[in-house]
């Protein structure tokens, strides 16, 4: 094991000359003070958070900055994720990004604008040569706003490796943001491990810790688990226990809460783990889901984990082990465990973990059990009119095999359980409906998501990244779309918008598009709400006439004339 001084010192010596590289004199993203909403790996549903949302006072309409010199290499208008986001490159192979932008201005939005009057379409996504679109340090090219799937105005700002496009953590780049609070620690759980980090069945406890100040504890001080938490050596093989730890972190200027930015787990005076959170590439921020502790996550709790799997490839932990703690019936360990955030504000669990006598757990690790799905390997199960074909890295942790098919649903395991990879399910289609009228759907909390579906011979196939239960749906009406505020006269000194509601409520809504008078008009859309736009500014008063056509996946339109006279 490794002394604790000497892996702080390793891992934290790195970090601070890649962080004294990384820091230089950007200019703010924002011209208001720099408040956070939310930062840098926080944990969110399916995913890590890639950036930092600063707050811009409940309101759109800020200038965005260029942080530094360099060119707008890719823009993206879409009703969905990041809505309006600009990409920009900078000199060091580093790109700053803009989300949830209101509007683009000067020759972004004319470009943006041409692209879409050529192609009809009202969503981009485009790419631009570095001497296209140059920009210069603090140079404005758009708007903050509230488009794509945010809640509230505010930006959405990241940092990417122009080369990875891993997203890094935008505080190594010198922002100003006050930040002099100590975590806040509410939990710490202990797991039963096998020896290549998965979970142990029915071998978890949870304890709510005591204190403030940056110094907790558990109850008295003393923590007993079980004998059978201790894993029996199998020839050299063992397993052990592994630690997780519920916190978060607040900034000066704000109350939200925010990520931790990392952990460390020390045991007898060796550190077991050290994590931080700086770096996630996007192809690997679903392993969100086996980083934290995924029951608790959705019942309110935000664990981190201190310990992982062999198939885990975050590079989060910066320990070469799994973080698995060997132990033995009737030892005592001293534990502590310490939570940071990125300014070096720490808080700190100490007490004492004794392990009851008895006997050590020697079941085998359920990897190896027929009843259940290796992780590291496919499964597939087949009936006459249905299949479901479980990928390599499906799940992270093994799952129990509990998939049927009862001739109208297709169930995979419990809907309780993570999904890594997208698996496939493939079902018969309906004899006595059209086969384009036909989808396949998951079931969710909310009700039934419409899974995106292709018609294969006389079967319909889908990949889902949900467990539960998937069934055959029918699509043959055509998107709804309604009027907010179009009416017969709308006086543009009152109103800057004319604004429909437009959804489809099963296949889901494919392309859209608004004519006025004949010609083709920007229609802008936002999945959060179901509404569609059009902005009065770029039409002239007088009576028009506008039409809107809207087609879901099933290839069902619908189309509504609205006569308006704009003064």
């Amino acid at each position: 094991m490794i002394n604790s001084l000497l892996i702080f010192v390793l891992n934290w010596q790195p970090f601070f000359f890649e962080d004294q590289k990384l820091k230089q004199d950007y200019h703010p993203p924002l011209n208001i003070p720099l408040i956070l909403a939310a930062n840098f790996g926080e944990l969110r549903s399916n995913h890590f958070h890639m950036g930092l949302d600063f707050k811009t006072n409940a309101k759109e309409g800020y200038s965005l900055h260029s942080i530094d010199e360099g060119y707008i290499a890719r823009v993206t208008v879409s009703p969905y994720g990041y809505g309006r986001v600009v990409y920009i490159n900078h000199p060091g192979g580093i790109t700053s990004v803009y989300g949830h932008c209101q509007r683009l201005t000067g020759k972004l939005e004319e470009k943006v604008k041409e692209f879409q009057i050529r192609t009809k379409s009202s969503e981009a996504d485009l790419y631009f040569q570095p001497n296209e679109l140059p920009m210069k340090r603090g140079e404005v090219f758009a708007l903050s706003g509230n488009t794509g799937a945010s809640s509230g105005p505010h930006l959405h700002f990241e940092v990417r490796d122009t080369y990875t496009e891993e997203a890094i953590n935008p505080l190594k780049f010198g922002f100003k943001i006050e930040d002099n609070r100590s975590p806040n620690l509410y939990n710490v759980k202990i797991y039963g491990l096998d020896e290549y980090g998965y979970l142990c069945p029915k071998k978890e406890k949870e304890y709510s810790l005591k204190g403030k100040g940056g110094g907790y504890t558990i109850g008295n001080g003393t923590v007993l688990i079980p004998a059978n938490y201790a894993k029996k050596r199998t020839g050299d093989i063992m397993g052990g226990i592994g630690f997780a730890l519920n916190g978060v972190d607040k900034f000066d200027a704000a109350s939200n809460n925010c990520g931790l930015y990392g952990t460390t787990l020390i045991v007898d005076g060796d550190t077991i783990m050290h994590q931080e959170i700086d770096r996630v590439s996007f192809s690997q921020t679903r392993f969100l889901n086996t980083y934290t502790d995924y029951s608790a996550f959705h019942a309110g709790r935000k664990y981190h984990k201190a310990f992982h799997s062999e198939t885990n490839p975050l590079t989060v932990y910066k320990t070469k082990t799994k973080g698995i703690l060997k132990i033995e019936p009737g030892k005592s360990y001293e534990v502590k465990y310490v939570a940071f955030d990125f300014k070096g504000n720490k808080s700190v669990v100490e007490f004492t973990l004794k392990v009851d006598e008895g006997e050590a757990n020697s079941d085998a690790s359920v990897i190896n059990n027929p009843d259940y799905v290796n992780p590291k390997k496919g499964w597939e199960q087949n009936w006459d009119n249905a299949s479901v074909i479980l990928p390599e890295n499906c799940a992270f942790e093994p799952f129990p095999k509990k998939v049927s098919f009862n001739g109208a649903s297709v169930y995979v395991s419990a809907s309780s359980l993570p999904v890594q990879a997208a698996f496939t399910v493939r079902m018969k289609a309906l004899s006595d409906v059209p086969k384009h009228q036909q989808y396949l759907a998951v079931k969710r909390s909310h009700g039934y998501s419409a899974l995106k579906t292709s018609v294969v011979g006389d079967y319909l196939e889908a990949e889902s990244k949900y467990f539960g239960e998937i069934n055959v749906q029918v699509d043959d009406a055509g998107p709804y779309i309604k009027s907010v505020n179009v009416s017969g006269t709308v006086d543009s000194r009152k109103s800057s918008q004319l604004v429909w509601k437009m959804g489809d409520y099963r296949s889901g809504l494919m392309n859209y598009g608004l004519w006025i008078d004949g010609e083709w008009r920007v229609l802008d859309y936002e999945s959060k709400g179901d509404y569609a736009f059009f902005e009065l500014k770029d039409t002239t008063p007088g009576r028009h006439e506008m039409k809107i056509v809207a087609k879901d996946y099933c290839g069902n339109e619908t189309t509504e004339v609205f006569v308006v006279v704009i003064l």
